[in-house]
């Protein structure tokens, strides 16, 4: 009876989110139909380029160069694309969002939407984070949030963290076809960040990597669809190879900079420290050493200390801060937020 009575709640939750995203996505690429006022005030938040949803307590003064973050500055981004990026937990998502368009050389012109829910439809967490009823959300909400952005002719971008993170679904299947077919001819940009490798898939068999595209540079991209095309096959990611190269991986600065300021590992003496890590990372194949993160450094540090592993539950921001004076503790796990 229990069994039944959970499968029937089960069935209920479906049907909900499925009406849930029926509404929000049949009204979203219409004429504007809300209050002068709200479109004015969701204006005003595009073009103040807020980062909606972002945890204050992962703000840092400056940030350590993750991988993420070296990929979204270092490549040249066309406008009217969506870039899709698999970043594996650990690789420092959120904090690249707002590093990229608040703390980076270029400080772009741009919005990010970083929920702390991420249950689809993901459209629903963009529309709180907007002010808008999720029930009955006006004609035209995601056409009023990227006429925000394609204004002045500049470069803009919008980006998704933590898009599609429990797996390929319709309902943000239809989000990201939207964003697609909007954004195409404008000076948007769109990138989408997932830790979930089948939804990076996915979302790039939607398009035939014409308007979604993988986040690795252009000449890769076309040498990978050249190939595909002589094989007679559908282009794909081989996300280790493909987007996890020497340029994406963390590097010894970077992790050094991570230990640095990590609560348990920053009273080490800096020299043993530095030294240990340089020795892991000299130790490791070329196929591990492509994707160790901060927290690999962490259990290595803590397994030579004989320090119990960071736990799961913890979270650790990876986008570290360049000073110690910078970081900020909060209760037992030290503030640390991995996203």
């Amino acid at each position: 009876c229990h069994a039944k009575s959970k499968m029937i709640g089960s069935m209920a939750a479906d049907v909900t989110v499925n009406v849930v995203s029926n509404i929000i996505y049949d009204c979203m690429d219409k004429e504007w139909k809300g209050s002068p006022d709200k479109r004015k005030e969701i204006t005003e938040r595009v073009e103040s380029c807020e980062i909606f949803g972002f945890n204050e307590r992962l703000r840092r003064r400056a940030y350590a160069k993750s991988p993420i973050l070296g990929r979204l500055e270092d490549l040249n981004l066309s406008s009217g694309l969506v870039y899709v990026a698999h970043v594996p937990p650990g690789h420092g998502k959120t904090t690249a969002c707002r590093a990229f368009l608040r703390a980076s050389e270029r400080m772009p012109k741009g919005i990010a939407f970083c929920p702390s829910r991420v249950e689809p439809p993901y459209a629903r967490a963009m529309l709180l984070l907007l002010g808008l009823d999720t029930e009955n959300p006006p004609d035209g909400w995601l056409t009023c949030l990227l006429d925000g952005l394609n204004r002045d002719g500049e470069q803009s971008y919008l980006l998704l963290d933590d898009f599609m993170s429990t797996g390929p679904n319709a309902s943000d299947e239809s989000l990201i076809m939207g964003i697609k077919a909007a954004i195409r001819g404008t000076t948007i940009t769109g990138i989408v960040l997932t830790q979930n490798i089948k939804s990076a898939d996915y979302m790039l068999t939607l398009n035939g990597w014409a308007g979604i595209v993988p986040l690795i540079p252009f000449e890769d991209r076309l040498q990978i669809r050249t190939d595909a095309t002589q094989n007679r096959t559908d282009p794909k990611m081989d996300w280790e190879t493909d987007m996890y190269t020497p340029s994406i991986e963390w590097s010894e600065k970077a992790l050094k900079l991570a230990a640095k300021v990590d609560p348990r590992h920053k009273k080490m003496e800096e020299g043993i420290r530095d030294s240990l890590i340089h020795n892991f990372l000299k130790s490791l194949p070329k196929d591990q050493r492509k994707v160790v993160n901060p927290l690999d450094v962490f259990d290595m540090l803590a397994n030579d200390q004989h320090l119990p592993p960071h736990s799961d539950d913890f979270h650790i921001d990876t986008n570290f801060s360049q000073s110690t004076a910078n970081f900020t503790t909060d209760g037992g796990c030290g503030g640390c937020h991995v996203m």
